[in-house]
């Protein structure tokens, strides 16, 4: 009768032995995969970098590499849903940020772009309407676009944004030329959290993606209005934590390009 005892607890604990080993072995799989998929969702491709080659002084994707800074902005903005939850965390953790306002959304919310400014962040320009400025005309992407949105930031700010962010990062050549013509800087990004997307954006994901593909320099895309941001303000405090701990400075877009842009505010 022991001997039998005996067997059988052997084989409990083998039983038991192996099922922790597969749930080891699952869970670490789970995470590998997490981290693939992150590295590999490309959503879609960009020109950025050769454009910023070609472009040196009015297009930028990012900043210096010499230095361990790196720039959080924020697109589609404000919204009366995230833009202030978004502003609370950054308060908390004395943190400045660049917001590229939409011009319907600033008509929207101006008590919001004027604490976006009074709090010391930068604002930029990323159109009025959210159209995709390379199946627009020239003249529709300067007056109705460009100069109707910094009319309506100045008139609540004292200041006329310098940086513009077009639509999806889509802009023609020309565009970038004739908004440099007229003093423009055109900025995009170097790493996109992908917290536009419906799936695969939850908290962890976010981070993962952004770990993975920051660098010194870096131009972070995230969004504070356009959608359900909700995935983008409680993955930001784990952000700011995560840059912070790998020794990242973090920056307004303009600060880290070295432009001065002042608010009157």
């Amino acid at each position: 009768m022991r001997l039998q005892e005996a067997i059988s607890t052997n084989y409990s604990k083998k039983a038991l032995n192996i099922f922790l080993v597969l749930l080891l072995s699952i869970t670490a799989s789970m995470f590998f995969q997490g981290e693939i998929q992150a590295e590999s969702d490309n959503g879609y491709t960009t020109d950025f970098e050769e454009k910023q080659e070609r472009h040196s002084g009015t297009f930028f994707i990012a900043g210096s590499e010499q230095e361990k800074k790196t720039a959080l902005s924020f697109d589609d903005g404000p919204s009366s849903d995230y833009t202030p939850l978004i502003l609370d965390i950054l308060k908390e953790y004395d943190i400045k940020a660049t917001f590229f306002l939409l011009g319907k959304q600033v008509e929207k919310h101006p008590e919001l772009v004027q604490r976006i400014a009074r709090e010391g962040h930068s604002i930029g320009n990323h159109s009025h309407s959210h159209r995709n400025f390379t199946r627009l005309d020239w003249e529709t992407v300067r007056k109705q676009e460009i100069e109707r949105t910094g009319k309506l930031i100045e008139g609540l700010t004292g200041q006329s944004p310098e940086l513009v962010r077009p639509p999806y990062g889509k802009i023609t050549e020309e565009q970038i030329i004739l908004l440099s013509e007229l003093g423009y800087k055109v900025i995009n990004w170097s790493v996109d959290t992908k917290d536009w997307r419906e799936d695969n954006n939850h908290p962890g994901m976010l981070l993962t993606r952004t770990r993975l593909k920051v660098h010194p320099g870096a131009i972070i895309l995230m969004h504070d209005g356009g959608g359900d941001r909700s995935h983008t303000v409680e993955f930001l405090p784990e952000l700011i934590k995560m840059l912070q701990n790998k020794g990242y400075d973090l920056t307004t877009v303009d600060d880290m390009l070295s432009f001065s842009l002042s608010s009157d505010i």
